[in-house]
């Protein structure tokens, strides 16, 4: 993206060189010191790209090496101006738009979170935000792995994350079950360790050497397959020690607690017609509101609906449109019979099992007892469950020459 800035801003030419010599002429070029790049050889020559300035110092050595030069096409700045040369203003407003732009893209404008289950966008995003980064932090302020490492530590149900930069955007990609341990395109030696605590049910290894079996109990972060290997003499002696890239399926079974609860009396909010819609516009980080309704309802909701200014698909700017709206509704209260309320705790329940099921969880047990107490239908216990346990973890203790 700078390096497209700094060409469009100096100006550059396409251009077409023909003759007999075009190959002594790129040689003299490239030892005057003049650039060129995307060079395409066409027939009779080549075309190419290069500053408008090297346009008039290139000519001298097309007469030395016999060679014609054509024009093809003109990109930059200088081609707008010449054009508007006579409104001023507007080149110096342009110009000035261009350099706050490339500000703008040497910071965060936006959190991205993919792949939550369990943990809402909001409450990820909240703690980023509150803890590590901030919206308009410079991006090279931020650590990546730093921040997976404290991600990992406060929400234990992150069994795999990774966090990239793109554009003015921050993405982090999560997974609240373990992954298969992708070693195919790792270069670093590594290990496979456990996401949690687990009984192995099975294990398959592929590379490295296998350090626990079937029936073991295991701990978080405890090595199952090693990217160690050594190489034993006829005296049973160490004689070699390779490091490698382990690779392996590891499953265990766990116990995932599962908390839920439904209140059977409680208030639902039914939408009125009445609704007052009004406009903000927030600029790094401050919100200015032309207009606020002032009369407000009884009762009432407000919802900001935002669009995010932003240039291609990952780079986001500081600037927001929000759509304000005040809507008015009625209390109106339900009451659930307990057999209503048991109902629909078992759908939750069977939702959030079939989740657990697509991401490739086989469910053993399922502990949970639905009662109903002090008004509230709650749904408490654990399932029983063998998931993929194994997480490829790069070697970080001193390795042997």
């Amino acid at each position: 993206m700078a390096k497209k800035l700094v060409k469009w801003c100096l100006g550059y030419v396409k251009i077409a060189l023909t003759g007999e010599h075009t190959n002594r002429l790129l040689t003299l070029l490239k030892n005057n010191g003049i650039s060129l790049w995307d060079i395409v050889p066409v027939e009779h020559g080549y075309e190419a790209y290069m500053y408008k300035n090297d346009v008039f110092q290139i000519k001298p050595l097309l007469r030395k090496t016999e060679s014609k030069m054509k024009i093809l096409k003109k990109y930059g700045w200088f081609r707008i101006s010449f054009r508007y040369r006579k409104r001023k203003p507007f080149i110096f407003g342009f110009l000035l738009c261009v350099c706050f732009i490339y500000y703008f893209t040497l910071f965060i404008w936006d959190i991205h979170i993919d792949g939550e289950s369990n943990y809402t966008k909001e409450q990820l995003i909240t703690y980023i935000k509150e803890n590590y980064v901030d919206l308009g932090t410079r991006k090279n302020e931020i650590n990546c792995e730093e921040l997976e490492k404290e991600l990992r530590k406060y929400f234990e149900e992150i069994a795999w994350i990774n966090c990239e930069l793109k554009g003015t955007q921050l993405i982090v990609h999560i997974r609240e079950t373990i992954p298969a341990a992708e070693t195919k395109n790792q270069t670093t030696p590594g290990d496979i360790v456990a996401g949690k605590d687990a009984v192995v049910s099975s294990i398959i290894t592929r590379n490295g050497t296998p350090l626990i079996k079937k029936d073991m109990e295991v701990k978080k972060g405890d090595i199952l397959i090693s990217g160690t290997i050594y190489i034993y003499d006829d005296y049973n002696e160490i004689l070699e020690t390779n490091y490698v890239c382990a690779d392996g399926d590891v499953y265990g079974k766990t116990e995932i607690i599962y908390d839920d609860y439904v209140s059977l009396s409680h208030y639902e909010k039914e939408e009125t017609k009445e609704k007052k819609t009004y406009y903000s516009i927030s600029l790094w980080g401050k919100t200015y509101t032309p207009y606020t309704p002032k009369k407000n309802y009884a009762n009432q909701m407000e919802t900001s609906e935002e669009i995010h200014l932003k240039l291609g698909e990952n780079m986001y700017l500081p600037i927001f449109f929000v759509k304000n709206q005040k809507i008015e509704y009625v209390p109106k209260l339900v009451n659930y019979s307990e057999e209503e309320a048991i109902s629909i705790m078992e759908e939750r329940i069977q939702q959030y099992q079939d989740k657990l099921i697509e991401k490739g969880v086989v469910i053993l047990e399922n502990n949970v007892k639905i009662y109903i107490e002090n008004g509230v239908c709650y749904a408490k216990g654990s399932f029983v469950v063998i998931e993929r346990i194994g997480l490829y973890q790069e070697k970080t203790e001193q390795m042997e020459d």
